[in-house]
């Protein structure tokens, strides 16, 4: 994959600060959606030549529209960057935009996953363990890591306690 920056104007239009003039957007696809149009409209004016690369005609576009998944059946596109469409998806299957962003991301971060891997305490104990480097925990509401601090002391340092104060 080729890393293209996003040009200026199609932040923009990720951003929604472009407007359409059209009540009837040229070569709004019969399949797709009519609530659809206005977005449609907003993306086919400030970005002509994008819409031509798509040809959005066609039964595989017909099934992409239906695809549980979209963003990963696009038909087979050439010279078509991943923000692009990222930006089709955002006009005309919104209901897969946050999908189609963590996607975007993890390709040109090259990474699988955005979220960090979850961390035992025996591992950072492990890892980690120095009697002059804290240890900070973060919590969410609710969660109680006592039980889990309660093991690591318990395998490794079995003559300790956990102080109550």
């Amino acid at each position: 994959m080729i890393n293209q920056q996003p040009s200026y104007s199609l932040l923009r239009f990720a951003y929604r600060s472009l407007v359409s003039t059209a009540d009837r957007p040229r070569d709004f696809p019969d399949w797709a959606a009519a609530e659809r149009r206005r977005q449609f409209s907003v993306l086919s004016e400030n970005f002509p030549r994008l819409i031509d690369s798509f040809d959005l005609s066609g039964s595989s576009w017909s099934r992409w529209a239906k695809s549980a998944e979209c963003e990963m059946d696009f038909p087979n596109l050439k010279g078509v960057t991943s923000f692009e469409k990222v930006l089709l998806i955002q006009a005309l299957r919104p209901d897969r935009l946050m999908s189609a962003i963590n996607g975007f991301c993890c390709d040109e971060l090259r990474v699988d996953n955005l979220a960090p891997p979850a961390q035992t305490l025996e591992a950072i104990w492990k890892s980690e363990n120095a009697a002059n480097v804290p240890v900070m925990l973060i919590t969410t509401p609710g969660a109680d890591p006592n039980k889990e601090l309660e093991e690591v002391r318990r395998s490794e340092l079995p003559n300790a306690s956990l102080c109550d104060n």
